[in-house]
């Protein structure tokens, strides 16, 4: 098998037209499906941020020694507003 041949026929071929357009619909499309996979991550995460603060708001605060996830005990927010004012 003659390699340095085969190469020399190949080099002497000619380039179909569309050659340098394949790659550039190649990345288009690559890039399509890369920005729908991540809207819906992204949906995906607004959705459960929502329904956790919608489940944690409707936890009721006003028994005696509720927790409150951030900031001050519930029983001392007013002793705070008033060190404030």
């Amino acid at each position: 098998m003659d390699i340095d041949g085969h190469l020399l026929m190949l080099r002497m071929a000619a380039v179909p037209a569309g050659l340098e357009r394949l790659d550039g619909a190649a990345l288009a499309g690559r890039a399509r499906r890369e920005r729908r996979q991540s809207q819906a991550v992204t949906g995906f995460a607004a959705a459960a941020a929502l329904t956790i603060g919608i489940i944690g708001g409707l936890a009721p605060l006003d028994r005696p020694g509720a927790k409150v996830p951030f900031g001050p005990p519930v029983a001392l927010t007013p002793l705070i507003a008033l060190a404030r004012g």
